[in-house]
């Protein structure tokens, strides 16, 4: 296991002993309970599904999500597009990963594409029909996966109370989904390793930063925990490093697999 510590070591091997001590020293104060105070989690380390529960079944269907709730995940996560003068829930810009056609996404009528199947013979779900399953324990990520999602996405939670997180790697989406939703926590999604990515998130105003496992090192983790933002990693298919990643200071992690990596088997391992 890696303690909290541990971080400053393993960021740099060139530190002074003095520059050692005095950031092993500041970290000491910083709790778990500093580092993970997002109101969006009941636990003090939380799993999310990821597309509810992309390695058991379709990505984004309902039953994944289905899946995702059995497993006793402390979320869902899902993307959303706006089609047809609605959000659903789907992640790519072309159907033919995910469904019986091919194409783009707009490039179907209104007909053909509520005729649309994905691979276990489901429609493509609206965010109404997920959220019309989601129980009232599990909270809600909803990631702003295209253009003109994030006021639909504003408009829709208003009049659909839950426990709701809104995520992006748009930036104009966050700040439309903002302008129209002040209370709702945002978290702004990032794939590389680049402290930019701070002071975007503070511009922002997004309480979270989730960055992709592959970019998240311990000195980047705490670059962004003195920054003072909340941060979950995606995706996170070991357990092993779900754990690692839970002592390293990190709130929640995204799997594929919560029948597998789940609340229960953390705490086991």
């Amino acid at each position: 296991m890696v303690c909290n510590s541990q971080i400053h070591s393993e960021v740099s091997d060139t530190s002074t002993d003095e520059e050692d001590r005095n950031s092993k020293s500041h970290i000491h104060t910083m709790t778990i309970s500093d580092l993970r105070n997002h109101p969006f989690l009941q636990r003090p380390f939380s799993v999310i599904g990821h597309r509810g529960a992309a390695g058991h079944a379709p990505e984004n269907s309902l039953e994944a999500f289905e899946i995702a709730f059995a497993s006793g995940v402390d979320a869902i996560e899902f993307d959303v597009k706006f089609v047809h003068d609605e959000l659903i829930v789907f992640h790519d810009d072309t159907v033919e990963r995910m469904t019986d056609s091919t194409g783009s996404i707009t490039s179907f009528s209104q007909t053909e594409f509520a005729g649309l199947r994905l691979r276990n013979d489901e429609p493509i779900p609206t965010l109404a029909q997920v959220w019309d399953i989601v129980p009232p324990s599990v909270g809600i990520n909803i990631e702003l996966k295209g253009p003109h999602t994030g006021r639909p996405a504003a408009e829709f939670i208003r009049t659909h109370a839950h426990r709701y997180l809104v995520s992006s790697f748009l930036v104009d989406e966050l700040e439309q989904f903002k302008s129209h939703a002040l209370n709702v926590p945002t978290a702004l999604l990032t794939r590389v390793h680049d402290m930019n990515v701070l002071a975007t998130g503070a511009s922002l105003g997004v309480e979270n930063i989730h960055v992709m496992d592959a970019v998240a090192d311990p000195g980047y983790l705490l670059a962004m925990f003195n920054a003072g933002f909340t941060v979950y990693v995606f995706t996170v298919n070991d357990i092993a490093r779900a754990v690692q990643l839970r002592e390293l200071g990190v709130a929640a992690i995204f799997t594929d697999i919560p029948n597998v990596l789940n609340p229960s088997s953390i705490d086991r391992a």
